[in-house]
């Protein structure tokens, strides 16, 4: 078989200034860190983190007016990649796991002082059983020992759902809490509830909670928002949920609580058509007593394609136009044209333009972006891919030593996507993909598999733009990693 590897180019008609570094940590330093960084890394060759020499360092471009400064890592390495993801807010720890299956378990800053390297801070991680993070401990040195400084502690459920984390901080002799994040799931790892407090010295003393719920099919029916009030919880805002048969989400109402009842807000509509493709999306406001239009998106479909989309407005007895994209495709439904344009009074105007174009194999070859100036169409960036194709060996699946979950091709996407993965013995497979409020939007694999190297296409065209997560769990293995749809 063949494969095919893309160089890109960029050419523009706007002035390009191009800056080059090497990239050994993804994530942020902390913000001491300014503009002089000697970076020292001890550990493998990692994706983000460069193997250094230990009696090598990279130094970056820097002011001579600044101190220098140095980081060193310490890794453990672990048989299967895994991720950490906080239920509530989808977000994932990247600062202490890196993707190829190393867990950081220390890092140390150090400060030049004219003659020596000084000690400055020491984080330091500590996992469970599972590759779940249960501590993070941040200390300073005071010139000749390590002082405590600040504490996180973790705590999970036997499914590695996140179930506390703690805040202490270190006064003198011993650890103080400061504040602290419950969490509660149903039987199907579904969050149902999420607590804040804060320690007053002598007790944990409630500031707020979010509470959620779900239907059979584990769509979320309802969050709702309380706040304490000195001894009991107080309503503040709620959102629910509705969907139809086919899993697709028709209405998200917004209310607040005026201290005895539900108030209505603001609502978000969507129809679809037999083929669960989206047509149209709307939002109201509430005016004490009705609800009252505000903005619509209207989408017309040929297939699946969509190919027109329009957004309008309401003026208070009809819908006027604001603007519109237009998608033309191939035969091969390809997308070959993406235009934008603006209403102005009684017609629509020309304000920018998207064209693609593809080889035999149906790969990008180039991607022209224009603007109209008024009466003509002025080119302004072009992008050109060249694929040259070389002959691999078919995969053997006895080389097939571990699972894994590789980023989707092409990301970001429009409207569909390859998604491949691996596993080195047979293993009922689960892969879905979820949007950001963890609906599962998509069950792309659910079966047993046998050991081998697998690949799936995801088409989105039924879904709205944005970012959405894909999950693969087989055996014990479980990985979860971002894609973004932009139409």
């Amino acid at each position: 078989m063949k494969i095919f590897i893309k160089i890109i180019f960029v050419l523009s008609l706007f002035p390009i200034t191009v800056f080059t570094q090497n990239i050994f940590h993804k994530g942020e330093l902390p913000e001491r860190f300014t503009t002089g960084k000697l970076w020292e890394s001890k550990g493998p060759n990692l994706d983000g983190l460069q193997r250094i020499n230990n009696k090598k360092a990279l130094m970056l471009p820097f002011n001579k007016n600044e101190l220098q400064k140095s980081l060193t890592y310490q890794f453990k390495g672990f048989n299967k990649e895994v991720e950490f993801k906080n239920k509530d807010s989808g977000s994932t720890n990247n600062r202490t796991l890196l993707s190829n299956g190393y867990l950081l378990i220390e890092e140390i800053g150090q400060m030049w002082d004219s003659s020596n390297w000084v000690n400055w801070y020491k984080n330091s991680y500590t996992y469970d059983g599972n590759n779940n993070q249960t501590e993070g401990l941040y200390q300073n040195w005071n010139g000749s020992s390590w002082v405590n400084s600040t504490k996180y502690s973790w705590t999970y459920d036997g499914n590695s759902n996140q179930t506390e984390d703690l805040f202490q901080t270190w006064e003198g002799s011993s650890w103080v809490n400061t504040y602290k994040h419950s969490y509660t799931y149903d039987g199907n790892d579904n969050q149902t509830e999420y607590l804040n407090q804060f320690y007053d010295g002598t007790a944990w003393v409630n500031v707020q909670r979010f509470s959620y719920k779900y239907d059979g099919n584990n769509n979320q029916t309802e969050h709702f928002f309380q706040f304490w009030e000195g001894s009991a919880w107080v309503n503040g805002d709620k959102y629910s949920y509705s969907y139809d048969e086919n899993n697709n989400r028709t209405e998200d109402l917004y209310q607040t609580w005026d201290g005895t009842v539900w108030v209505n807000s603001t609502k978000y509509s969507w129809t679809y058509d037999g083929n669960n493709k989206l047509i149209e999306d709307l939002y109201q406001t509430w005016d004490g007593a009705a609800w009252v239009n505000s903005m619509k998106d209207s989408n017309t479909l040929e297939g699946n394609n969509y190919v027109t989309s329009i957004r309008q407005s309401w003026n208070d007895s009809t819908w006027v136009n604001l603007y519109k994209y237009s998608q033309t495709y191939d035969g091969n439904n390809k997308l070959i044209e993406d235009l934008y344009q603006t209403w102005e009074g009684s017609a629509w105007v020309n304000a920018y333009n998207e064209s693609y174009t593809y080889d035999g194999n149906s790969d990008l070859t180039e991607y022209i972006y224009k603007s109209w100036n008024v009466s003509a169409w002025v080119n302004s960036s072009k992008y050109i891919a060249t694929f040259l194709s070389v002959t691999v060996v078919k995969d053997d699946i006895s080389s097939v030593k571990s699972y894994s979950l590789s980023n989707n091709y092409p990301n970001p996407f429009n409207p569909s996507t390859t998604i491949k993965y691996q596993i080195p013995n047979s293993s009922f497979v689960n892969l879905k993909v979820y949007d950001i409020l963890g609906k599962v939007v998509a069950t792309l694999v659910n079966e047993e598999k046998p050991a081998g190297n697998y690949e799936v296409n995801f088409d989105a065209a039924n879904l709205p733009s944005g970012v959405y997560l894909y999950k693969l769990q087989a055996g014990n293995f479980t990985e979860t990693k971002k894609l973004m749809l932009i139409k």
